[in-house]
């Protein structure tokens, strides 16, 4: 029974076939009849032809098969022209070959003619959810997310393509940048006087070191350098996703261009961190910027092949760069030349190899005997401008942070050694110098060595925080003058109401001096609390004011004419005692322990400070002790620390310094240092 109802099944659809054919003419297909029924029709008869009691074999009538579906197609071109189309174009199928789309992918990425269009291999996977059916729809979600992951594949991996060519490119162009700085200009130099001197001795010359634009020359246009090359496959990926604004897949949206955009980002951060340093030192703050003007400059030129923002990039990247390490996925320019700059100085300023020269507003070497840090090299003005203008005024306020936190470390030292000496400073500072000879006070003092080597550390550490904010005030001058001049008048004019802190803030973050550090403000505020930490800092003047002149017997506290400094960095004991000064009674006031008006109580301090350390100046020109007189060998370089404090200290005026010192002796002392000087320099003409 099952037979003969298949065989009428077959000859009811065949009849079906006939019919349907025979009834067209050309006035029904201008109506777009629906043909539809007519390829249902014959499903079910490939249906009914294909099982085993058929007595038709449709597999044995290739013919019929063959008209059948030419007639199907003829058909769906009347009334289903674009099912068709999608169904001609459509490369579900590759569903299921996933390794050999990868190879294929693979292998158009490797060229330069083919990689414009490999995003193709995206777009083929917006087709492979085509292959479900509505019958079965669990497949849906499985093919789904296969689509995506593999539509994420190869956009990520064009995106990691053209990445890697333009690091390639980015390196050659970068090398080819450096050859137009000035230090490489030294190095030609160098070479040609090299050259000629072994031409001289008849030597070989060494191999030349290529000129800036030697790359330039070309027998023939069409040859190619690495760097032409590596550029090329970079331009043909970035067209590539540059393509389509947007693919969509499975309902999920992909934006080719934010994949590069992602990548640039990790390259722009990559590239700044390694060229941070070179041959294991950290790189001068110019060269590093040299090198970041011309990362950016290559950074820019891709906006010609790709729709990209790249000033976004700029300033994402390079403010994350401005803050300490802690905010950022890697080390930070801030991060690290903050660590660099204060370990070395902190260093070697303690090892004595390096010492502040006032007069060339940086740090200078000691007979080069810190052959690892090139103090005059890296702390020059121009070098810390470069950093000022690569970190920000962000980058600067953390160096200031952290320098303060080293140096509240030296300063609690100090306050316990004054501590420790208490009951002896208090009758130092309630009778006159007289009273106490130097030998005593030597006898009598607990590590007043140790006192005065944190007073000087302090002070050279406060030296360089001052050039840095000179600094940003030459680049924030530079960026934003009329920003900087707000700044100065809301801070020259400020209202009674306003918190004082607000004003300091705002003028230390863009370089302006201010009387109080508010970085030292906040580093030193738990030393000024109470009564007890007012007359700490009063005993902490007096300290200073005892110890100061037994430095006149240390042979490194010469005045150095060259650098208008002692060779000991013993002139930095005046900004020590300056800045702690004013910001420890700042606390003091702002915190409500000192009721008086700070202007008169900082003026009556450093009056009071000033007597002391005078009359213990004078007391030096006076000393009974001959042992102590044969010791005390620059008593001419520690009277010009005098006049150097008048200088540091506004609230010091020379009126002040001749009531208590004769500026006869001051001078005297100027030129018995200078003319040290000139008889040195004799000596050695003679010697020559």
């Amino acid at each position: 029974s099952s037979a003969f109802s298949i065989s009428s099944g077959i000859n009811a659809e065949y009849g079906s076939f006939i019919n349907k054919l025979g009834a067209i003419d050309t006035s029904t297909v201008e109506n777009e009849e629906d043909f539809k029924p007519f390829r249902i029709d014959w499903l079910r008869f490939q249906a009914y032809t294909n099982v085993s009691q058929s007595q038709l074999q449709l597999k044995n009538h290739d013919n019929l098969a063959k008209a059948m579906n030419i007639i199907e197609f003829h058909t769906r071109c009347v009334d289903s022209i674009e099912s068709l189309l999608k169904d001609v174009t459509n490369m579900s199928n590759l569903c299921f070959y996933q390794k050999f789309i990868q190879d294929s992918f693979q292998k158009s990425l490797e060229r330069s003619d083919t990689a414009p269009y490999s995003v193709v291999y995206a777009c083929v996977c917006a087709h492979f959810i085509d292959t479900c059916n509505d019958y079965c729809p669990e497949e849906h979600c499985f093919i789904g997310k296969k689509s995506i992951d593999l539509a994420n594949y190869f956009l990520d991996h064009t995106a990691l393509e053209a990445q890697r060519y333009l690091e390639l490119y980015c390196q050659e162009r970068l090398e080819l940048h450096a050859r137009t700085h000035p230090s490489y200009g030294a190095l030609l130099m160098a070479e040609a006087r090299n050259n000629k001197e072994k031409e001289s001795k008849k030597e070989r010359a060494a191999p030349p070191i290529p000129l800036p634009g030697a790359e330039s020359k070309r027998t023939r246009l069409e040859d190619m350098t690495p760097m032409d090359r590596n550029f090329a496959k970079m331009v043909s990926h970035l067209q590539a996703l540059n393509t389509l604004p947007n693919l969509v897949v499975w309902q999920h949206t992909f934006a080719p261009r934010e994949y590069i955009i992602h990548h640039l980002d990790d390259l722009f951060n990559k590239l700044i961190s390694q060229y941070m340093y070179q041959d294991g030192q950290i790189q001068l703050p110019s060269l590093m910027s040299h090198r970041l003007s011309g990362l950016m400059d290559v950074f820019r030129q891709l906006e010609s092949y790709i729709t990209l923002d790249t000033s976004r990039i700029f300033n994402v990247i390079l403010l994350q760069h401005t803050q300490p390490q802690e905010n950022c996925p890697g080390p930070t320019l801030a991060s690290r030349y903050t660590q660099w700059y204060l370990e070395q100085l902190e260093t070697h300023i303690k090892s004595g190899d390096v010492c502040y020269a006032p007069l060339r507003k940086s740090f200078v070497r000691k007979h080069q005997m810190a052959p690892n840090f090139n103090a005059e090299l890296y702390t020059n003005i121009g070098e810390l401008q470069a950093l000022a203008k690569m970190v920000g005024p962000y980058g600067i306020k953390y160096m200031g942070e952290q320098l303060m936190d080293k140096c509240e470390k030296y300063v609690f030292e100090m306050l316990a050694i004054v501590t420790e000496n208490k009951e002896l400073l208090m009758q130092l500072r309630a009778c006159t110098m007289s009273e106490f000879p130097t030998g005593q006070i030597i006898k009598q003092l607990k590590r007043h060595d140790q006192f005065m080597s944190h007073c000087i550390l302090v002070g050279a550490m406060f030296n360089f925080r001052r050039l840095t904010l000179a600094a940003l005030n030459s680049a924030v001058s530079k960026r934003a003058p009329y920003l900087q001049n707000c700044i100065l008048d809301f801070k020259t004019n400020v209202r009674a109401e306003v918190d004082p802190k607000i004003p300091d803030e705002m003028a230390t973050a863009a370089g302006l001096p201010v009387d109080a550090d508010p970085a030292l403000c906040t580093a030193i505020m738990k030393h000024c609390t109470n009564q007890n930490s007012e007359s700490l800092w009063t005993l902490f003047n007096v300290m200073v004011a005892v110890t100061l002149p037994l430095q006149s017997m240390d042979p490194n506290s010469m005045f150095k004419t060259p650098i208008e400094g002692h060779e000991n960095n013993l002139h930095c004991v005046s900004t020590t005692v300056t800045w702690l000064t004013q910001c420890a009674y700042t606390n003091l006031v702002r915190s409500g322990v000192e009721k008086e008006p700070l202007e008169i109580i900082l003026k009556e301090r450093m009056r009071e400070f000033m007597e002391k350390v005078s009359e213990r100046m004078l007391k030096l020109q006076l000393e009974e002790d001959r042992e102590l007189q044969k010791d005390i060998k620059q008593r001419d370089s520690l009277f010009i620390l005098l006049e150097m404090m008048v200088r540091d200290s506004r609230y010091i005026t020379y009126d002040m310094l001749e009531n208590n010192f004769p500026f006869t002796i001051l001078r005297n002392s100027y030129r018995a240092v200078y003319e040290h000087k000139k008889k040195k320099r004799q000596n050695i003409e003679n010697e020559i």
